[in-house]
């Protein structure tokens, strides 16, 4: 965060009073720099908050539908490894059903990967979520492993895409047989991740 660093010369600070200048600054960088620059002051918070172009390229507004659904775009932010592990998606021991929110006798299923892809007929794109659970009665090392899950934050806001991608999920849920069953499922449209959430819990199939 260095270049954001408070500064006393008045020229560095009439840059980031002027509202289209720090917006022209803020559009240069990372996303997740970006993200970080809202903690600077309130300045910057509403600039990024404010901006059109800012919002869209942290993935917090939708885009117009498109004929070319293929032009789809899915969010860097949410779906690389340090995300996908603390993604709070559980399963229900006694239903077998999908659940985003933690109680007793639900275990943590974790994202195994997420891979898009778009099919060359329908040029439609598809990310497909795998996730994994095992049974707590057969080992507590998963458990163990598991990162501390997201929380609150502006994550629960973000589109999981700009254009409206359909979504395959599948959850292996192996037994203490070290045999396993699949839940699996599809979903179409334009969700934000919390909604995505919300909507496995409501989709998924009971295979108990």
């Amino acid at each position: 965060m260095g270049v954001f660093k408070s500064t006393s010369h008045g020229s560095g600070r009439r840059l980031v009073e002027t509202t289209e200048l720090l917006e022209m600054i803020l559009l240069r960088l990372r996303r997740k720099d970006i993200l970080s620059a809202q903690r600077v002051n309130r300045r910057f918070r509403f600039v990024i908050a404010k901006s059109r172009l800012l919002q869209h390229k942290l993935f917090f507004t939708s885009q117009p539908p498109s004929s070319n659904p293929a032009q789809a775009r899915i969010n860097p932010l949410l779906f690389k490894k340090p995300i996908l592990a603390r993604l709070p998606v559980y399963l229900d021991l006694d239903s077998r059903r999908l659940a985003y929110v933690h109680r007793k006798g639900r275990v943590r299923v974790l994202c195994r990967s997420a891979k898009l892809e778009v099919d060359h007929e329908t040029h439609e794109t598809w990310l497909n979520l795998s996730f994994k659970a095992n049974n707590p009665k057969v080992s507590s090392d998963q458990n163990r492993v598991l990162e501390v899950p997201l929380g609150v934050g502006t994550w629960r806001s973000m589109y999981i895409s700009q254009g409206t991608v359909g979504v395959k999920w599948n959850v292996t849920v192996y037994d203490r047989r070290l045999s396993y069953r699949e839940l699996s499922g599809v979903l179409n449209g334009e969700y934000v991740l919390d909604r995505l959430l919300e909507e496995l819990a409501a989709a998924s199939v009971d295979v108990s």
